[in-house]
């Protein structure tokens, strides 16, 4: 399941990316977001600053290739779904 665009740490794009071993320019590419908004983003400290609809084409770029994005009560983290790549 997906998580909510809120929900969505900035380390958690990071990762993401870094998982899939994507450069910035690559996943604006593939997300449609700019290189700028990704950017500010991943160095954002706790919240995204991005509008939901770009925090939600990175969850989905990402998502498409292999990468989910999990969340419970105390555990946030990232991991690679080998079956997508």
């Amino acid at each position: 399941m997906m998580p909510q665009p809120h929900q969505v740490k900035p380390f958690q794009i990071t990762a993401g990316r870094a998982l899939l071993g994507w450069s910035i320019s690559d996943l604006s590419s593939v997300s449609g977001v700019s290189v700028a908004s990704i950017r500010r983003a991943e160095a954002a400290i706790d919240e995204s600053p991005l509008k939901p609809t770009d925090t939600l084409k990175l969850l989905y770029a990402m998502g498409a290739s292999g990468v989910v994005f999990t969340r419970d009560l105390s555990r946030i983290g990232v991991a690679l779904d080998l079956r997508k790549r």
